[in-house]
Order: C-alpha cells, then sequence, then structure tokens
C-alpha cells in the first residue's frame, strides 16, 4: 500500500504560487517515512482540493522542505479514483488469469539509440505482502511455460527485479 498522509514539497508550493506565510501552523505528530525512519517535522500544512478529471477531494496536505515530488495518501487516490477502493482486490483477480498464449510472429527487436545508456536493477523490488503468494504461483506458471526463465543469483542485462522464492 501507499502514503498514510498526503505531502507536498515547497517546490510545489512555488509553481502553485502559494505563499509560505499562508501555511497553517505544523502539527507535533511524530510521522515515518517508508524506511520506518523519523521524519522531519513539516513546515505546515494548507486545506487544499486536488482534482482529477471529474473527481475531487479536500483534505489537508502536509509541507515538508525536502519533499521533491508529492505524495498522494491512499484515501486521497480512492477519492479521485486513482485507486479502486477495493485495492488490491483487482490486481489479484488479474493475477488469477488464464495462461499466458505463447507469442507468434517474429521475435521483438528494440532498437536504442546510439547514446543511450542502458542499466539493470540488482536489488529486488519488494512485493506488498498481502499478494507475495499470488505472485509467486504467478511467477513459477509462468517459468514452467517457458515463457520466462530465472537467472540465478547474477542478474544479466534485461533481467527483471522480481525475486521467484522456492
Amino acid at each position: 500500500m501507499g502514503s498514510d498522509i498526503t505531502v507536498l514539497g515547497k517546490r510545489q508550493l512555488d509553481l502553485l504560487h502559494i505563499p509560505g506565510s499562508s501555511l497553517q501552523p505544523p502539527s507535533s505528530t511524530t510521522m515515518l517515512t517508508a524506511d520506518g525512519s523519523e521524519m522531519a517535522p513539516p513546515a505546515g500544512s494548507l486545506q487544499a482540493t486536488l482534482h482529477v478529471g471529474t473527481w475531487s477531494c479536500t483534505a489537508k496536505k502536509k509541507v515538508h522542505e525536502a519533499v521533491q515530488i508529492p505524495v498522494l495518501s491512499d484515501a486521497h487516490c480512492q477519492e479521485l479514483a486513482i485507486l479502486s477502493p477495493d485495492f488490491p482486490k483487482p490486481i489479484l483477480e488479474d493475477l488469477n488469469m488464464a495462461p499466458l498464449k505463447p507469442m507468434v510472429g517474429q521475435p521483438i527487436r528494440i532498437h536504442l539509440k546510439d547514446d543511450a545508456i542502458t542499466f539493470t536493477i540488482h536489488t529486488p523490488r519488494p512485493t506488498p505482502f498481502a499478494i507475495q503468494n499470488l505472485v509467486n504461483e504467478k511467477l513459477h506458471s509462468i517459468v514452467q511455460q517457458g515463457i520466462i526463465k530465472p537467472v540465478g543469483d547474477n542478474p544479466s542485462k534485461g533481467c527483471h527485479s522480481l525475486v521467484i522464492t522456492p
């Protein structure tokens, strides 16, 4: 899942032409980051309405000096119809879809620009606990179908950072 609060940075205030003097005083509540460390106290908060298409939500947003990219809370994502209220249920249903069919036709070629810099992520990405077993089952299934194959402990240039547990 995502954030418990919606957080903006001073940069977003500047882009929206909102003066820092319009912020409400910061709360004394301690907040934690995704890794469990304590977040610096907010510079303040503001009441704002966000709009995505025909959806909107009005709520208090925290403003932090160091935040470069705004983060929407799960609740705000649901109010703005970015996430389903049943999240992650739709994802779980997608994982239980019928087996993939083999691709027909010529192999796909990816053409890179001459100055392109390729990279590989060597650190496995965490899978949300709620869907770990289903992801594992699906990965085992598509390995057995010959659609993908494990690369072992030595990632290749084109590997994905998901980990299949035995």
